[in-house]
């Protein structure tokens, strides 16, 4: 039989779960109630909740102490484009939509894109990348890294054996600042262009969703949680995120 509900107002962008704790129900409920909630975050402005009958005064008394959420950004890499490359090329590569590509990064016109310009690519899901095509991505080419959360480029060039200085200037970065999921070309000091050796380019890539933890996502892919926390530089403390990247094997 289908629930029995009454509605109370909110204005305050809160997830479900936090909710479905406090009033003694279940989030698989809230959203059954719900469905319309996309992420299962109510919005900033009034909505008019649907909650099991009886709730609405616990959930009033309950409200101002429950915490903010925030809906999942939308996850992006970075691609530098090189010389010779369109959107549709670079498109294919990632497998996506030339008017993805279009839309994230407020491009207009399709072949108004020059070599060096960063390009914002979004994913969703997961994804594994293969070494054996030359549509290769940048997770998998010879002397990139791709940055993750907590990196900074003391680190990577502490990791590397390089500079800051040096991948600033092969990356044409005007400053230290770094994003989540760009691509960085680490090259060798000596003989011009010859990438350093990544040792995480026989990993495969994966994108953290709603709800992940580095436990579930160690039993999805068959690993220890020790191996998974090790490879990504995870301690046992560390969090994780929607629209983070992690290596997997």
């Amino acid at each position: 039989p289908p629930l029995q509900f009454e509605t109370l107002p909110v204005s305050k962008q809160v997830h479900l779960k936090n909710i479905a704790e406090e009033i003694g129900t279940t989030e698989a409920d809230l959203k059954e109630l719900n469905p319309e909630l996309r992420y299962s975050i109510l919005p900033s402005e009034d909505y008019t909740l649907r909650i099991p009958i009886g709730s609405s005064e616990m959930l009033l008394s309950k409200i101002d102490s429950l915490p903010v959420s925030s809906p999942p950004k939308p996850a992006y890499i970075y691609h530098r484009v090189r010389y010779g490359e369109t959107l549709s090329t670079i498109a294919r590569r990632y497998r996506i939509h030339v008017n993805s590509i279009m839309r994230v990064n407020n491009l207009r016109k399709s072949n108004y894109i020059v070599a060096g310009k960063i390009l914002k690519i979004p994913l969703s899901g997961s994804a594994t990348y293969s070494q054996t095509t030359k549509e290769q991505t940048a997770y998998n080419l010879p002397g990139t890294h791709v940055v993750k959360s907590g990196d900074s480029l003391f680190n990577i060039a502490k990791r590397y054996g390089t500079t800051v200085k040096k991948i600033q200037q092969d990356n044409s970065l005007p400053s230290t600042e770094l994003h989540i999921g760009q691509v960085l070309r680490i090259l060798a000091d000596s003989g011009e262009g010859q990438p350093l050796a990544s040792a995480e380019t026989s990993y495969k890539v994966y994108l953290v969703k709603e709800g992940d933890t580095p436990f579930n996502i160690a039993q999805q892919h068959n690993m220890s949680i020790d191996r998974l926390l090790q490879i990504n530089h995870l301690s046992d403390s560390s969090r994780i995120f929607p629209g983070q990247t992690l290596h997997v094997d």
